[in-house]
């Protein structure tokens, strides 16, 4: 009868599980996603005084080569967040891969990793071909 019970329970917590998961997974068509997302974004700045508003740009204004912070966007789900310096010795150099999604409805994109070493969560409030701008919700 023990066994029985903790099988049965074992077997309930697994579909429940299964289940739970199937409902949370987000699948984004390639016509939801505003084509100009996609691609290598170089961050420009946080907008003072609000820090939670992450501006990016398609070029690099500081450097001919391709230092700084970025991110990129790809269109089966990959998303990398890096950042690399001339010194080589910086805190901040890192390259760190994930997933990403997008809410069409309420403009919402969300990666699996942090985003400029801050969030994983942000609003898109402008999106152009050369300019692309988070702000948290």
């Amino acid at each position: 009868m023990k066994y029985f019970l903790t099988t049965t329970i074992l077997i309930v917590t697994v579909l429940f599980s299964l289940q739970s998961c199937q409902q949370n997974s987000t699948n984004v068509t390639k016509s939801e996603v505003p084509p100009e997302l996609l691609g290598k974004w170089r961050y420009i700045s946080s907008s003072y005084p609000n820090e939670d508003t992450l501006w990016f740009s398609r070029t690099n204004p500081s450097t001919l080569y391709d230092w700084g912070q970025k991110i990129e966007i790809y269109s089966n789900g990959d998303f990398i967040d890096s950042y690399s310096a001339w010194c080589g010795n910086d805190d901040n150099i890192h390259h760190t891969k994930g997933n990403w999604t997008y809410d069409d409805k309420i403009k919402m994109f969300e990666a699996t990793i942090n985003i400029c070493l801050k969030d994983t969560k942000y609003k898109i409030s402008n999106i152009t071909q050369d300019t692309l701008i988070f702000t948290k919700p």
